[in-house]
């Protein structure tokens, strides 16, 4: 019986401070990349395509960054300050010019994008 008693106590406690930390979350953004896509370009950079969604009811301010890490190569990162008008989403584009030494074999890259 005690057993019982103290794992529904934690539960209980584990699931109070979830819904404390997911509430702080979207009190604190609202906006979430919520998708991102790369390609290369005819001339060898890397173009990265990313939608950002507010789920917030009022425009958010934040910094989106790309990032693209070329295999075997440099690491390139890009930033810009957005604003998103509440409840959309908008997309914006990031082009990597990325070195002639790399671009000739820039097939093989990550990429990521975030907002802060």
């Amino acid at each position: 019986m005690e057993r019982r008693h103290f794992l529904k106590l934690t539960g209980s406690a584990l699931l109070a401070t979830s819904s404390i930390l997911v509430s702080g979350c979207s009190a604190f953004g609202g906006l979430e990349v919520s998708s991102v896509n790369a390609d290369t370009t005819a001339l060898g950079d890397i173009e990265v395509l990313v939608v950002v969604e507010n789920t917030a009811s009022s425009s958010r301010d934040r910094e989106l960054t790309t990032q693209v890490d070329v295999q075997s190569g440099d690491t390139y990162t890009q930033s810009e300050e957005i604003t998103v008008p509440g409840e959309s989403e908008n997309s914006y584009r990031h082009t990597h010019d990325l070195a002639l030494s790399e671009s000739l074999s820039a097939d093989s890259f990550d990429y990521s994008a975030s907002v802060e």
